[in-house]
C-alpha cells in the first residue's frame, strides 16, 4: 500500500515536487517584484537627492544675497 505505484510515498513524493514546482514560481515572481520596487525607489532616491541639491544651492545664493545688502550687521 505504502510502495505501490500509486501509494501513499508515491503521492506524497509526486505532491512534494508539485509543491516545489509552485514555491520556484512564486519566489520568481516575489524576485520580479522586490528588484522593480528596488528600481522604483532607486529612481526616486535619486530625485530626491537632485531635488535637495538644488534647494541647497539656491540657500547659498539667497543666503549670499543677504549678506551683500547695504545695511546688514556684516556691513557695518
Amino acid at each position: 500500500n505504502y510502495l505501490a505505484y500509486d501509494g501513499i510515498i508515491s503521492n506524497k513524493q509526486i505532491a512534494n515536487s508539485k509543491l516545489a514546482t509552485y514555491l520556484l514560481s512564486e519566489e520568481k515572481k516575489l524576485d520580479e517584484k522586490m528588484a522593480a520596487a528596488e528600481e522604483k525607489y532607486a529612481a526616486k532616491f535619486v530625485l530626491m537627492n537632485k531635488a535637495i541639491a538644488e534647494m541647497n544651492s539656491l540657500k547659498e545664493y539667497l543666503d549670499n544675497q543677504l549678506k551683500n545688502l547695504p545695511f546688514t550687521a556684516n556691513n557695518n
